[in-house]
């Protein structure tokens, strides 16, 4: 556990967007016949002047917010915005004349009684509420034009929310009055009291409206006394204007905890614990209030502003000291610049344990017993699986137990009290390591358990890549990418597997005896010539089971560089064990020349001899291949391919005076054609010459030139020339 001194809190930014809508009349008129003006009305003309009405329950509740108070923030407005739009529909109904209707008229909307020909009057608008949006009503007003009065006494006008109406609509056929919105007492439209606007208080109206999605609401317009023959007013629909002032409060969601635990609760170890969240909403600044709470506790234990930015996640990186064991919830909100605040974020739970395990696990096995006071007398060989158990070393909460192993960074987890299956691939001494993981993460001390891997008694047979006892193959894909194939000794192979390494193109691939002197066959690869660099011989340690170890390759080089022939080679051949000692030799296809190369287990090739070139003989436009002793005499035979022509020849061995092979015999000795169509330009690459299908006849393995792999089958003639393609 550790201490950090940060802590304190910083108040962020605050914002409030606001947007205002206004929606004028701007249909062209239709309708019925004009009403004709009263004779002491004012002409309609452009508003002037406002007058403002009283708002039947309308207020807006205010409160202050601070970093841990549970109270929602004002609403405050912070810009508005005016944007015109269009009074969707209106109408009027005359008492006179019960069943006509005013469907959009061109006249000016009445409402009381004038008398004479007209009588009373009502009048109706239906306006648009669609552009409210998502956001909150602060204050919303509906304006008209008042053009003509009875009088310029102030008479009151009433506006009510009324059911839709229609273009049927008519005295008889009216829309019924829901609730009083406002009343204005006002006296407008007279040569003495010149026309002007009436506002009426709609705030309620369109709370409601944006509270319900409502797309349109519809309003009636009535003089509070219609009998009052001076309280008549007379209206032009087309100035009317609805303007409302939206708040878009601040949002706030995705509120979670990392480590990464789930809203309902979750165990966190020793480790940083961040609180994060996604701000929105509001312009302007954006601050994230968190706030961490003790379970069963009464207020908040921590609480913290961070600023945010609009659709991004805040996080805020608790201190560790603010966090000690314990259970505790959390929840987040944002706050805008104006102060306006989202609810509080759903509330997330976790629980801490900062204790790690206090043992590290146990291991234990049979076939690899502890070697911490030495080799064991008994314990495994490579490839031979060992079981080895892990015990929790007393610590009760241990979750999984994770190990790895030298030679096998990879890591692993089991159970604890649960055992894993290993087969080391190393001869010597290798270490496995492991620890514990409790419930909540922590990790315990690493525990080393030491133990011996013994060699092999024989060496893998020439060939055999995974230690079964048949011959495989290594073969390269189209991407250059290694592939083990595994042999079942009867010309069949198993689906082709990762070799673990991917070569550059036109890569020659010798399966090239075992230069590690661990008992594996290794992977001798000769780059080729490219960009002005020389080709270069590598040795990749086959990893037991056919596999490639790249991390470990080692490029073979000479001590005396008048004795490096691949500087300018074309081929790589392994001769298999030449000079008797155990150890693969090599053939080096230098232009025109070839060398033969003894191995001496040093990564040096000439260390203990230089090279022997095998004269007599032009190996231009050749390939040559080493099958071994083809005809039981004791000394290594050659396979010569003409590149060109596509014959195969062969080339027999003969022994020196010491009973060695002598290889300058190969230049001199008589070629024998046992096979043809092997050109290189339909198989680039001749690979492994060795007993495939098990009936004890040499065959030959090659890749096509659309890089397909193939072998060819031996006979008592010669070689098959019919291909066998490898699934």
């Amino acid at each position: 556990m550790y201490k950090n001194s940060r802590s304190g809190g910083r108040e962020g930014g605050r914002s409030r967007r606001t947007v205002a809508l206004a929606l004028a009349a701007a249909a062209t008129a239709t309708g019925l016949a004009a009403l004709a003006p009263a004779a002491n009305a004012a002409p309609a003309g452009t508003p002037t002047g406002t007058t403002t009405g009283t708002s039947a329950g309308t207020s807006t509740a205010t409160s202050t917010a601070t970093g841990t108070s549970t109270a929602e923030a004002p609403a405050t407005a912070v810009a508005s915005t005016t944007v015109f739009g269009a009074v969707e529909t209106w109408t009027r109904v005359a008492r006179k004349h019960p069943n006509a209707g005013y469907w959009k008229s061109a006249d000016a909307l009445s409402v009381g009684q004038e008398g004479g020909s007209q009588g009373l009057s009502r009048s109706f608008l239906q306006l648009g509420t669609a552009n409210l949006g998502a956001g909150q009503v602060a204050q919303a007003t509906f304006r008209i034009a008042n053009t003509g009065a009875g009088s310029c006494t102030a008479k009151p006008v009433e506006l009510w929310s009324v059911d839709p109406f229609s273009a049927n609509t008519t005295w008889n056929g009216q829309p019924a009055k829901r609730t009083k919105i406002a009343t204005v007492t006002a006296a407008k439209g007279r040569p003495a009291c010149a026309a002007g606007n009436l506002e009426f208080d709609v705030t309620a109206l369109l709370k409601d409206a944006a509270a319900t999605k409502r797309g349109s609401v519809t309003v009636g317009l009535y003089a509070a006394d219609e009998g009052d023959t001076t309280a008549w007013k007379r209206f032009d629909a087309k100035a009317a204007t609805l303007e409302s002032t939206v708040t878009t409060p601040p949002t706030v969601s995705d509120p979670t905890t990392h480590p990464a635990t789930a809203c309902t609760g979750g165990l966190i170890g020793n480790t940083r614990i961040s609180l994060s969240a996604t701000a929105g909403g509001s312009a302007g600044g954006l601050t994230a209030e968190f706030r961490i709470f003790t379970e069963g506790g009464s207020g908040p234990l921590r609480t913290q502003s961070v600023s945010a930015t609009r659709g991004a996640s805040t996080t805020w990186s608790v201190p560790d000291e603010y966090l000690p064991d314990g259970r505790y919830t959390w929840d987040v909100r944002a706050v805008d610049e104006a102060g306006a605040a989202s609810a509080w974020s759903p509330s997330c739970a976790f629980s801490v344990d900062r204790v790690r395990p206090s043992a590290p696990p146990v291991v234990s096995s049979v076939e690899y017993p502890n070697a911490d006071q030495g080799q064991p007398e008994h314990t495994g060989t490579v490839r031979t699986p060992g079981t080895f158990t892990f015990a929790d070393g007393g610590v009760e909460d241990l979750a999984e137990i994770v190990y790895w192993t030298y030679s096998d960074p990879r890591q692993r987890s089991v159970a604890p009290g649960a055992a894993a299956v290993l087969v080391p691939l190393r001869a010597g001494p290798e270490t496995l390591q492991a620890y514990g993981v409790d419930k909540a993460g922590n990790r315990s001390d690493t525990t080393s358990y030491r133990f011996y891997v013994k060699r092999p008694a024989q060496p893998d047979a020439a060939g055999d890549l995974d230690g079964d006892g048949r011959r495989d193959l290594w073969t390269l894909a189209p991407d250059g990418r290694l592939q083990f194939r595994a042999g079942h000794g009867d010309g069949t192979f198993a689906a082709p597997t990762d070799g673990g390494v991917s070569l550059e193109p036109g890569s020659q691939l010798v399966t090239g005896g075992d230069w590690g002197e661990d008992g594996y066959n290794d992977l001798l690869v000769l780059t080729p010539r490219g960009s002005g660099a020389a080709p270069r011989l590598w040795s990749y340690p086959n990893t037991g089971l056919g596999g490639a170890d790249a991390l470990n390759r080692q490029e073979l080089s000479v001590l005396d560089e008048a004795n490096a022939h691949w500087a300018d080679a074309r081929q790589a051949t392994s001769a298999g064990d030449i000079d008797g000692d155990g150890l693969s030799d090599l053939l080096i296809g230098e232009g025109g020349r070839l060398w033969l190369y003894t191995a001496n287990g040093m990564g040096y090739l000439d260390w203990t001899a230089a090279p022997v070139e095998v004269g007599g003989a032009d190996w231009t436009h050749t390939t040559v291949i080493a099958p071994g002793d083809t005809n039981g005499d004791g000394a290594a035979d050659l396979w010569v391919r003409d590149d060109v022509g596509g014959d195969l020849f062969l080339v027999l061995g003969t022994a020196g005076a010491d009973g060695r092979l002598d290889a300058t015999s190969w230049g001199t000795a008589p070629r024998t054609k046992i096979g043809s169509g092997f050109t290189a330009a339909a198989y680039p690459h001749l690979g492994a010459a060795a007993d495939l299908t098990g009936d004890a006849i040499t065959d030959l393995s090659a890749v096509t030139a659309d890089g397909r792999a193939v072998y060819f089958r031996g006979t008592t003639a010669g070689l098959d020339a019919t291909p066998v393609v490898l699934g």
